[in-house]
């Protein structure tokens, strides 16, 4: 953190004292001077003095003070009002980044005690009572369903598919006890995911879908749209990649407490969930993903059983944890789930193909086929109820090898098909036969008028944090993923620095009439350039990026106000060391205007924060990387035709006459181009029998920029880039997760 904080302020402090040094003399040195009313007009030329506009500060040196009049012209105070703007931007990242990384969560002593024996702190009851949301989770379910409603279609001998099909007939029916282990198993496309899904009710939102079923916590009936308070381990479970294992376990341990914990109580409980999970020898190893190299598939299983058990809830859910783990890394990931049963946890899984070993861990067993419940019992009855029902095991056969072949749709060794599917309905019959004498712990003619759940008790709860917590936290956790994706930054460096390199060896700025083309040509390509640079990156990684902040925004560990902010703050340092060294090579490279320097490398820098924030717009509202990167050439296609010289506003359709306001091209090339021509002058002798501009004023006017100024450019950048980050966010919020309601059984 420490570090972080440090390599934050060290590069906001360049952003603000480069242009700081450059620009501003000192304060004391702040005079009120006339300005002339407008950009064709000295102030010589004003007769009258009422007509002289005193509206500008000027910044004078020390020499300067004194009788004599020390005007400046329009385009200076534009200049100087710039580099003041552009200082203050910086001064006030600065602020943000100061406060935002010194923040310390605020300890409340009553709660949070030291054990001088230890040298730590030490939670009492009330902090214990605090995070244990549920010290126990007796879970029943009953009748639930789940239909997907469908358009008819017609199969190939003509008969016609019902138009809705069930993906959960209602049949299922069981209980899960504190201290002990459901194994949910059955054959691929079974329904077992959906059915764990629909039983913490975390089946995602889709019209489609209707859900029905009761769900009993502790003998109370849950509300519809509850989510239960439960550890819910997804079966694919994305991390910040270069996130240490520790950060990750102690930025959600800040979030759930916020300022109830204090420093030393929360390294000791990040310090024992590692330990219970087996990551100590993880713990300070980045995540990693598909790209990054970090720590293994069953290492990242058991992180993701970690940071769903700060809360220390009483119901954990685990969909496949198994999947993609070697055996032994299986069997650890089951031991430690086994572990949490013998705390008195009450444990769920979802178990594809279980070794012997792995499928003795296990209490109960429930088993599903085709949406239809198959047994529910003791794990170690389920052989004897399989044989009972006349499916008898080969002697080479395991147990679960066994009754996964018994309800399997596909023909066992001598059966048909139809066979098969008289095997299944036997079994579903038998079963839901057994479930009627299933004891649920549930009076079915008093349980409503004893549920007092209501959606807000039972649901999840939201953040406990501030929202500036939630923003120190999220800006610090930007920060390192940016700051650490080494690579990423040299390899985005060399691209600047190659950029820059071609244009300099290509283009050699003189004052000669070519020139001003030259200059014209240069400065589109800058334009277009870093618009392409700037939104092709930020729709590569931002779309995977809200995947993970999605699902935390979902399940309320944070707001998506703070996330955003953090995150657009945390994309400036490195927006203007990029485009610092494009800007540098690029600048002395090709010989451009002297004297315009921090002017330009402030224009460049505006410009693509502008493009990255139209980049998480789209980002924003895109399902994924592909469907982003699919749009954007669209949209870099609109803002090349109507960057306002490849065709005139009168031809231009008029519904498509309000692109060019929002071309980032169109305002980047305006910008360059205010900046570079101001003050040159230009030789006519070699002119061709084209027009002939001898000062950077005529060539501007040659392209319609007589009118325009870098003040008003910067402006319409900086609505635009506001605007991007508002459409970002409302994406962002709209596009949340949303949870299918679990309407009571019929």
């Amino acid at each position: 953190m420490v570090a972080m904080t440090r390599r934050y302020l060290l590069t906001a402090a360049l952003c603000w004292f480069v242009p700081t040094t450059t620009a501003w003399p000192r304060w004391k040195n702040l005079h009120l001077v006339p300005m002339a009313p407008d950009r064709n007009t000295t102030l010589e030329e004003v007769s009258d003095p009422m007509e002289q506009c005193f509206v500008e500060l000027e910044f004078r040196a020390p020499e300067f003070n004194d009788h004599k009049t020390n005007h400046r012209t329009f385009e200076e105070n534009e200049a100087v009002n710039l580099k003041v703007a552009l200082g203050f931007i910086a001064t006030a990242l600065i602020a943000i980044g100061v406060s935002a990384s010194t923040v310390k969560p605020k300890r409340l002593q009553k709660n949070v005690q030291f054990d001088s024996t230890k040298g730590t702190d030490v939670i009492d009851d009330g902090f214990d009572s605090a995070r244990r949301t549920m010290e126990s989770a007796d879970l029943a379910f009953d009748g639930v369903k789940l239909t997907l409603t469908q358009k008819a279609k017609k199969n190939k001998d003509g008969s016609e598919q019902p138009a809705t099909r069930l993906l959960l007939d209602g049949s299922l029916r069981g209980r899960a006890r504190p201290g002990r282990m459901l194994a949910v198993m059955g054959p691929s496309g079974a329904g077992k995911s959906v059915f764990l899904h629909a039983l913490a009710g975390r089946i995602k939102a889709d019209k489609k879908l209707s859900l029905r079923g009761d769900r009993f916590l502790n003998l109370t009936l849950q509300p519809p749209s509850s989510i239960l308070p439960a550890a819910f381990v997804e079966q694919e479970v994305n991390f910040f990649p270069r996130m240490t294992v520790r950060e990750t376990v102690d930025f959600r341990v800040a979030l759930h407490f916020g300022d109830l914990l204090g420093k030393a109580s929360r390294d000791a409980l990040v310090q024992d969930l590692l330990c219970q999970l087996g990551l100590l020898v993880a713990a300070d190893t980045i995540v990693g993903d598909a790209k990054v190299r970090g720590i293994s598939s069953g290492e990242r299983k058991r992180l993701s059983i970690a940071v769903e058990m700060i809360s220390s809830p009483g119901l954990v859910c685990c969909d496949e944890p198994t999947s993609s783990l070697d055996s032994a890394a299986a069997a650890v990931v089951i031991e430690k789930l086994r572990q949490l049963a013998d705390q008195g946890k009450t444990v769920i899984c979802v178990i594809h193909q279980p070794s012997s070993a792995i499928f003795g861990q296990f209490d109960d067993l429930l088993l599903i086929s085709e949406g239809k419940q198959m047994y529910f019992g003791r794990t170690n009855k389920a052989k004897a109820y399989m044989e009972a029902q006349g499916y008898t095991a080969n002697e080479d056969s395991g147990t679960a090898e066994h009754i996964l072949e018994c309800i399997s749709p596909l023909p066992r060794q001598g059966e048909s098909a139809e066979d098969a599917k008289q095997r299944l309905k036997n079994l579903g019959e038998a079963a839901v036969y057994q479930a009627e004498d299933l004891d649920l712990g549930i009076d079915h003619t008093d349980f409503m008028s004893t549920s007092n759940c209501s959606t807000k008790d039972c649901g999840t709860i939201g953040p406990r944090t501030s929202l500036w917590t939630q923003f120190c936290l999220l800006l610090h956790r930007a920060s390192a993923e940016t700051v650490r994706g080494k690579d990423v930054i040299f390899i985005k460096t060399v691209q600047q620095v190659v950029v820059a390199s071609i244009y300099g060896g290509i283009y050699t700025l003189g004052d000669n009439q070519a020139s001003i083309l030259d200059r014209f040509g240069l400065l589109s390509l800058t334009a277009i350039g870093g618009t392409n640079m700037a939104i092709a990156t930020t729709l590569r990684a931002f779309p995977k990026e809200k995947t993970i902040a999605s699902a935390e925004i979902a399940i309320k560990q944070y707001r998506a106000l703070p996330y955003f902010v953090a995150k657009a703050i945390s994309e400036f340092p490195l927006v203007f060391f990029y485009n610092g060294v494009m800007g540098a090579i690029l600048y002395f490279a090709t010989g451009m205007n002297p004297g315009r320097f921090w002017t330009f490398i402030g224009l460049l820098t505006l410009h693509s924060l502008a493009s990255e924030a139209s980049g998480m717009a789209v980002g924003a509202v895109s399902p994924s990387s592909d469907v982003a990167l699919a749009i954007f050439p669209a949209i870099l296609i609109l803002f090349v035709i109507f960057d306002g010289r490849n065709i005139s506003t009168e031809n231009t359709p008029w519904v498509l006459r309000w692109v060019s306001k929002i071309s980032l091209i169109r305002w980047g090339f305006e910008s360059f181009c205010l900046n570079e021509f101001q003050g040159l002058h230009f030789e006519a002798s070699d002119a061709s029998n084209g027009p002939v501009a001898r000062t950077g004023e005529e060539a501007l006017a040659m392209i319609g920029l007589k009118d325009s100024s870098i003040e008003g450019v910067v402006r319409a950048e900086v609505i635009i880039t506001i605007v991007c980050w508002c459409l970002a966010y409302l994406g962002l919020t709209l596009t949340k997760q949303r949870f299918v309601v679990m309407e009571p059984k019929t």
